[in-house]
């Protein structure tokens, strides 16, 4: 793939990115707050969009552009037409929202700047060698990426949406609407006795 044709794909996938979270802050079954952020999503996305579009000149003194596979392409598109599905959908969750957003910017990146780490002679065009990557391997994407923000994004639903639910909807209720505590009577009552 040449480097015009590679930044073609890569506005494509930004303008269809920017597209899943504006339809995303258009759900209606999602709370304000949570629509606002899709649009600030929506509008990063943007950003992207604009920094791609001014680096188009730098192609033509790019030598040696990184050689990405077609596989590592793949996915990505695979990843983004997934997200477009799903968005689509009346039945929608956020839960489901969220699953998508991370695979999208997971997907963004880390495999791709894997490849291109492994592509010496891109490396050399651009003044650096594989070691100033070191810490860029899988195993740190795997372990020191991946797994930390899969277990945080368990523990963080699990127990902060769980604490939240419970809390809103299955705690024991302390007093009825407009009677108060048991506490709130007795106290009323015995400050009623001493005044008297």
């Amino acid at each position: 793939m040449t480097p015009h044709r590679l930044l073609e794909q890569l506005l494509v996938w930004e303008q269809r990115v920017r597209q899943v979270y504006t339809l995303l802050s258009q759900q209606h079954q999602f709370p304000a707050d949570l629509r606002a952020m899709w649009q600030a999503l929506a509008a990063d996305e943007t950003h992207h969009i604009v920094a791609l579009e001014r680096s188009a000149h730098l192609l033509s003194v790019m030598d040696n552009p990184p050689s990405i596979p077609k596989h590592a392409l793949a996915a990505v598109e695979a990843i983004i037409a997934a997200a477009e599905a799903a968005v689509r959908q009346p039945s929608l969750t956020s839960d489901e929202a969220f699953r998508h957003a991370l695979s999208i910017e997971g997907s963004e990146f880390n495999p791709i700047s894997l490849l291109i780490k492994s592509d010496t002679t891109f490396l050399a065009a651009i003044g650096k060698s594989v070691s100033d990557y070191t810490s860029l391997t899988w195993k740190n994407f795997l372990f020191v990426n991946l797994l930390p923000v899969t277990i945080g994004n368990i523990l963080g639903g699990v127990v902060l949406v769980g604490l939240t639910y419970w809390f809103v909807y299955l705690r024991p209720e302390t007093c009825s609407p407009g009677r108060g505590s048991r506490h709130e009577s007795q106290w009323r009552s015995s400050t009623e006795e001493s005044v008297r």
